[in-house]
């Protein structure tokens, strides 16, 4: 939610773990071209909203950024 480029960051984040660690490419590849709004490419030159919003210290806006190139490949 601190994403003011409305981002679904978890949304992303799941699809991208299916992606890696599920071995779900198309699955993952087609729910994430299927989302609504904004996608993973606005966080490119973004200055890190949702990792300091982050209560764990997670590096999102690097695994974003993988996740939009891994996940629009055939998009």
């Amino acid at each position: 939610s601190s994403c003011p480029r409305e981002v679904p960051v978890n949304t992303v984040l799941r699809y991208f773990h299916y992606y890696t660690a599920e071995d779900r490419q198309k699955y993952a590849m087609k729910c994430y071209a299927r989302l609504d709004g904004a996608n993973a490419s606005a966080c490119a030159d973004c200055p890190g909203y949702c990792e300091k919003a982050c209560p764990n210290g997670v590096s999102a806006r690097s695994m974003l950024a993988l996740a939009h190139n891994k996940l629009s490949l055939f998009a």
